[in-house]
């Protein structure tokens, strides 16, 4: 599923690591 992938991107938003 994609779940991990929203997950992934969600942490990236989150630190700012585009």
């Amino acid at each position: 599923p994609a779940l991990s992938n929203l997950v992934v991107k969600d942490i990236r938003q989150s630190q700012g690591t585009v």
